[in-house]
């Protein structure tokens, strides 16, 4: 259990109690014998030493519930423990019958945890007692249910269990987290993983095992709890998702991206499974928490209200309800306590990333990010923005608030969408296909109205957020509807335009244009620019892709301590969402179609289209209106600056061809 002895652990837990019990049970010459002979006085079983599966899962569930019953010190705390006692009598079953524990430790497959060693030690000091056994007392606590077990503690002060308490909280402060079988596969991140981003791969290596060695008591024990009530000899992949799901909003946010760019298989998909498939919370407090926001028995509310949840993220779940109209919804509950969890976790990253400049940037930028999206007002006032992507014309609409009953900071009620995820339910080529038109679609409204609308953007489109529903009686025979809008942003003239000139100098290899850009939006150390254009100059060469290489422009200026509007970075996070659905669709379509009967769609082609359409009508129409020239987002003298160095690029091409062709021909002539 690496530097953690439950052996310890068990049988300093014995010893104490036995220790407080010094003074309840009668101290007369008959009542005490050694461990030894009470093991022959009440075991009636002969002793072994073989371990069982069972046992060890029985190690693991009294390991965790000694922890979650400590995490923190409350006026229950005593009874906390004692419950715990109480509720785990085979502990003292395995003392008092001799059993080798090590063999047990075995069996529940503790190697990955890492607690200290003597979690209790302290609890042993000056208790003369604890090489004696009473009798009586091993009678009562292996042999009575558990309210009798729970009844006798009782009789124990209180401050004799909250010291349990208080000493397990101070060695679960020193939990080794970061030693861990899933933190260390995240601090190698292109091992098992197989990342491939540069940038994401240096914030888990360099950030993260300073983050997790750092991290909150609080933090570490919802980790170490989550991790015991996994089974023993859990697969890889299962101690990563449950390390991950028990980490805060920002750290889930984070992974829901990298797993985009991870190549191994089971690894990646339980990264993206942080999007909508994190452990919910009961059903009864989503319901307390919705009577004490409005104010009325839930049944007052809804006609029917299901307890059992349609999907669980990182920031809340979702519930089905019927109102007393009969409209169907559903409803939004923010997890308990998240905000703290969420604050405490993002001053955790920021502080570990201090000496990374490009970490720690992103990371200030996703902790603004994931606070917003934790008060649903926010979500509840994008709601009203997102109308815009109501385009039945191209099959997409929105599951609006529920205008009947106002959004608190920790519930929101909207309509129910329609359909299910679009990545689920893909059986043939022709769903495939489908389901791809469908995304170019939405990225072709998605693009055209942050850029040439209001520039405002979902910032959140994954899978999960997308739903969709087959609907042949349509032209397009499908329908798509956004949830979620608990992330979203928008650009402003400066940086739509700062963006549509990144596109420009994207196609051309001229790294002091991209300079250019980013000076028009942001803070270019002076130190950095010569550093930058050489990594420009290596982009231009080492990545055909166009929206590949602007990916990379932002990640290496963070890298260098750019300063770049969050906005800007939020968009361009969002911009990944959907194009990375379009490029995975396209692949499954791949497979289904190999002959290439079907249509494909790129991300490029549709922004290709869309700015040449928009850029077109609106230069038009500047030439003779000097107010509409005045706010294009690409002016004239913008587009006859790119078309020049655009120009010069193929000349200079035209002319090397040329060159190396009179050169070969040359020394063909030339040669004997």
């Amino acid at each position: 259990m690496g530097n953690l002895r439950p052996t310890s652990l068990l049988r300093v837990s014995f010893a104490l109690v036995i220790a407080l019990f010094g003074s309840v049970v009668p101290a007369t010459a008959n009542t005490t014998t050694t461990v030894t002979n009470a093991s022959a006085a009440v075991a009636a079983p002969a002793p072994t030493n073989q371990a069982t599966a069972e046992e060890g899962k029985l190690l693991r569930a009294f390991l965790r519930d000694l922890i979650a019953g400590t995490t923190e010190i409350r006026d229950s705390t005593a009874d906390d423990v004692r419950r715990v006692l109480a509720r785990h009598p085979q502990v003292f079953r395995w003392l008092i019958e001799g059993r080798d524990l090590d063999a047990i430790i075995r069996e529940a497959d503790l190697d990955g945890l890492t607690i200290p060693p003597g979690m209790l030690d302290s609890a042993l000091k000056g208790q003369a007692q604890a090489g004696t056994l009473p009798s009586f007392l091993l009678m009562k606590l292996d042999a009575s249910d558990e309210e009798s077990r729970f009844t006798f503690l009782k009789k124990a002060k209180d401050s004799h269990f909250i010291k349990i308490a208080s000493d397990t909280q101070e060695k679960v402060a020193a939990y080794e987290l970061h030693k861990t079988p899933a933190a260390r596969m995240l601090a190698d991140p292109k091992g098992e993983l197989g990342l491939t981003d540069e940038t994401l791969s240096r914030f888990m290596s360099n950030v993260l095992p300073s983050y997790f060695e750092r991290m909150d008591r609080l933090d570490k024990s919802r980790i170490i709890i989550g991790q015991l009530e996994l089974p023993p000899k859990s697969s890889q992949a299962l101690q990563l998702s449950t390390m991950l799901q028990n980490s805060g909003p920002c750290m889930q946010k984070l992974f829901q991206l990298i797993g985009r760019d991870v190549t191994n298989p089971a690894l990646a998909s339980t990264m993206l499974a942080l999007q909508n498939e994190i452990r919910p919370f009961s059903g009864e407090i989503a319901i307390k928490t919705l009577e004490d926001r409005y104010g009325k028995p839930a049944d007052q509310i809804f006609k029917s209200f299901d307890k059992t949840p349609l999907a669980a993220a990182s920031v809340g779940q979702v519930h089905s309800a019927e109102l007393l109209d009969g409209q169907n919804v559903v409803v939004k509950i923010r997890r308990p306590r998240l905000m703290e969890i969420a604050t405490r976790e993002i001053s955790g990253l920021l502080s570990a990333s201090s000496n990374e400049p490009a970490a720690h940037e992103m990371l200030k930028k996703v902790g603004q990010t994931v606070l917003d999206e934790l008060n649903f007002r926010n979500e509840s006032k994008n709601l009203v923005m997102g109308a815009v992507y109501e385009r039945p014309a191209l099959g997409i609409s929105v599951a609006g608030q529920v205008q009947s009953l106002d959004a608190h900071e920790d519930v929101l009620i909207s309509r129910r969408a329609p359909g299910a995820k679009i990545s689920k339910g893909i059986r043939t080529a022709q769903d495939a296909a489908l389901r791809a038109k469908a995304v170019a679609n939405l990225l072709d409204a998605w693009f055209d109205e942050v850029m040439f609308g209001r520039g405002f953007f979902h910032g959140d489109l994954h899978p999960g957020n997308i739903f969709f529903e087959e609907a042949p009686e349509t032209e397009l025979g499908y329908r798509v509807t956004l949830i979620d809008f608990g992330n979203a942003g928008a650009l402003s003239l400066d940086e739509r335009r700062a963006f549509l000139q990144l596109v420009l100098a994207a196609q051309t290899p001229k790294p002091d244009r991209v300079l250019e850009v980013f000076d028009s939006i942001g803070k270019i150390p002076d130190n950095k620019r010569a550093l930058l254009r050489a990594a420009y100059a290596k982009i231009y060469k080492a990545d055909s892709d166009l929206t590949g290489r602007i990916d990379k422009f932002m990640m290496v200026s963070l890298e260098n301590g750019m300063e770049i509007p969050a906005s800007f970075v939020s968009f361009n996070r969002a911009r990944l969402f959907l194009e990375k659905e379009l490029t995975s669709l396209g692949a499954q379509l791949d497979k289904l179609d190999p002959k290439g009967r079907l249509p494909r769609y790129s991300a490029r082609r549709i922004y290709q289209h869309i700015s040449l359409k928009r850029v077109t009508g609106s230069l038009v129409r500047s030439v003779f209106n000097a107010e509409v020239r005045s706010i294009a987002i690409i002016t004239p003298r913008m587009l006859a600056s790119a078309l020049k160095d655009h120009l010069k690029f193929r000349a200079s091409r035209f002319g090397g061809k040329c060159a190396d062709f009179f050169n070969e021909l040359r020394e063909q002539v030339l040669s004997p």
